[in-house]
């Protein structure tokens, strides 16, 4: 019921839900590292971005919505990046897709402990990128 919601524009076909929403009934997702880098950004940068993010998840006391975008958007500010930028990183680590239903509510939905494991894992995704170059 929670997702329904959060597709619902994204959809021109009902087959095209499978697709979007995947990535919410697996605990453990996986992605190619290169989609974790952030637009004009290095490997390294992106994965000092997502640590500075989950970081910021894991504190908040609040998982709701209003409180994940506040929270993310002060930090855009603080690293000073573009949203679209952390905002990419944190879709891509979270649901393996580029496209995805809107980020706070997916996030909200997935629930703290899930978002941060992927987040987590997208770390170390990273860290092998970033030991490459």
């Amino acid at each position: 019921r929670e997702i329904v919601p959060l597709i619902q524009e994204r959809l021109k076909k009902l087959t095209d839900a499978v697709k979007l929403v995947d990535f919410f009934f697996v605990d453990r997702i996986s992605c190619d590292p290169s989609l974790l880098v952030g637009k004009k950004m290095t490997a390294a940068e992106s994965l000092a971005a997502l640590r500075k993010a989950r970081g910021t998840l894991a504190a908040l006391p609040d998982f709701e919505e209003e409180p994940l975008e506040e929270a993310l958007r002060a930090l855009v500010d603080k690293l000073g990046l573009k949203a679209r930028q952390l905002f990419g990183i944190i879709r891509v680590a979270a649901t393996g897709k580029k496209v995805a239903p809107p980020l706070f509510g997916t996030l909200n939905v997935l629930g703290r402990e899930r978002v941060l494991e992927r987040l987590g894992d997208a770390e170390e995704a990273l860290e092998g990128l970033v030991s490459q170059t």
